[in-house]
């Protein structure tokens, strides 16, 4: 879970500048402009931004939060876990 200190306003009222965020994100049209932008560093595994937009939207109040994997981090993962089923699944290296 993120808190708030993990998070970097980067637009109010108006969408966010694309240099602003960490990857090219997404932002429903239809929703009208976000109340606040968001965005936070690939401190563990991803990167993010969040929208939150109010009650004005045609969709009531909602937060929406688009996360990408950090370069790497996928691989890493399939590594892992090819490298434990070759050691038998069972974590101890039992073949």
């Amino acid at each position: 879970m993120r808190s708030a200190s993990d998070m970097t306003v980067v637009a109010r009222n108006q969408l966010p500048h694309a240099s602003a965020l960490p990857f090219n994100a997404s932002f429903p049209s239809s929703a009208g402009k976000p109340l606040v932008v968001f965005v936070y560093d690939p401190v563990q595994h991803l990167a993010g931004v969040d929208a939150e937009y109010d009650a004005s939207s045609p969709y009531g109040a909602f937060r929406l939060r688009e996360e990408r994997h950090r370069v790497g981090a996928v691989g890493d993962l399939v590594q892992s876990v090819s490298g434990f089923c070759n050691d038998g699944g069972d974590g101890a290296g039992s073949g």
